[in-house]
């Protein structure tokens, strides 16, 4: 790929150069109205209607009505549209909260409302190619404005009347559709590549999943003798196998008991959640919040942690079990997780996978409350029917598995890895194309080729 001929200062210092002949522009020049949010209110949501959406549906570029916040009513609906009436074409732009700067183009003629936290940013077509525009939008210079604009409360947050004076660089009408065409043409192939990757990846995790259900409910031997586990979902079971309760084979220990949200603190020290623990147990203090010493103290005084205990997550995603590798330095649990601590008597790999077997994710599953946020009690875990044996059986079903998920786990890493470097591939050609440093004019576009 060629670059232009001639360049010139675009007078933003995040753009940089730009083609001699382009323009740069602000947005509220280019958009056929004034750039709008949604209601601030939060409506009272109906059984059937209209769609009712916020940042969390903005996914991949668009709009997933699966992740919609509920259905208003048509005369909500109708009170909404007179201050943001979303329609075919439309550029809805996550301006406040964590996913702020995410984008997507709407591509249905259907009814739906949007919240607060996204605004609608609707290009003049006189003026602005709208597929040109959502292009540069969703470039990383595009974001270094916006990042360099918005202003922090609890989260980010970026005005309307800041967003529309950002800008945008502007090359001829016929070169904003080529670019256009383009990079629709190539972001739609690397979409199908990840998107049979990301599927190879759930095929994997599948594969995974049936391997551990099978070893740690009916074990290696095809020929031992069976009997009737009296549990509907796990059938028949070795005979020799026993059903006992979590808490009967390992401490189950609930880290903060009080469930009060430590005090924060910048400065403090790590509290640990699932999300902060590696694959390989290994902690990543970078993500982790930081809470006042007190926490941690509070902890230290009730129990130790240490390497290869498990932590299980109870509130938000459940399950989720990992062993931890115990950091050098000084830390707190979440109180969204437990602490499994397994007794001497028993394989603690072994342990973590009926943790990970459907065996155990029923009994979260029938246990669990709440609607938007679930959630499982201390009791009930500690309560969990587990299927045990003696541990040098425990210690071939763990090395076993060990073995076979070890081979899935470096194939999906791979893909994972892969996907990640597309999505980055994708994110600098789009910044490259639509600030001009290629010049993609003469590039011939397949026909048909969505």
């Amino acid at each position: 790929m060629k670059a232009y001929k001639e360049y010139k200062d675009s007078g933003i210092e995040w753009i940089g150069e730009i083609p001699e002949h382009w323009n740069r522009i602000r947005i509220k020049h280019l958009v056929k109205i004034k750039v709008c949010d949604g209601p601030h209110e939060t409506p009272e949501f109906v059984e059937e209607g209209v769609p009712f959406i916020s940042a969390d549906a903005i996914q991949n570029g668009q709009v997933n009505f699966q992740r919609k916040r509920g259905n208003i009513t048509k005369e909500t609906f109708a009170e909404y549209a007179k201050k943001s009436k979303v329609i075919n074409g439309d550029i809805l732009f996550c301006k406040s909260g964590s996913t702020t700067g995410k984008s997507a183009i709407v591509k249905t003629n259907e009814s739906f409302a949007i919240w607060s936290p996204l605004a609608i940013i609707r290009a003049n077509e006189h003026l602005v190619d709208n597929y040109y525009l959502y292009s540069f939008i969703q470039s990383n210079l595009f974001r270094l404005q916006v990042e360099n604009s918005w202003t922090f409360g609890t989260q980010p947050n970026i005005g309307m009347g800041t967003l529309e004076n950002l800008w945008i660089p502007i090359p001829t009408s016929k070169e904003q559709t080529q670019i256009a065409n383009y990079l629709d043409y190539k972001t739609s192939l690397i979409d199908r590549l990840i998107e049979k990757n990301q599927r190879l990846i759930e095929l994997l995790e599948e594969k995974r999943s049936a391997i551990i259900n099978q070893a740690v409910t009916k074990g290696l031997n095809p020929n031992v003798k069976m009997k009737d586990s009296g549990i509907e979902w796990i059938g028949e079971i070795p005979e020799h196998w026993k059903i006992t309760r979590l808490d009967y084979e390992s401490d189950v220990i609930d880290p903060q008991p009080d469930h009060r949200a430590p005090q924060v603190d910048e400065n403090g020290l790590p509290y640990i959640g699932i999300r902060d623990i590696n694959y390989d147990g290994s902690i990543n203090i970078e993500t982790t919040r930081k809470v006042q010493e007190l926490a941690v103290k509070k902890q230290e005084e009730s129990f130790t942690v240490d390497d290869g205990d498990i932590v299980f997550c109870k509130v938000g995603t459940l399950g989720l079990p990992k062993h931890i590798i115990k950091p050098k330095i000084r830390f707190a649990i979440s109180a969204t997780l437990v602490l499994i601590k397994v007794s001497k008597f028993n394989d603690s790999r072994f342990i973590k996978y009926l943790l990970e077997s459907n065996y155990i994710n029923n009994q979260v599953e029938n246990n669990s409350t709440g609607s938007t946020r679930k959630a499982l009690g201390i009791q009930i875990i500690r309560k969990f029917k587990f299927l045990i044996m003696e541990l040098k059986e425990q210690t071939q079903i763990a090395n076993y598995l060990d073995y076979k998920t070890a081979q899935i786990d470096k194939l999906v890493v791979e893909k994972r890895k892969t996907n990640e470097y597309l999505k980055e591939y994708t994110t600098t050609l789009i910044s490259n194309v639509v600030t001009g440093k290629v010049d993609v004019r003469d590039i011939k576009i397949p026909e048909n080729s969505n």
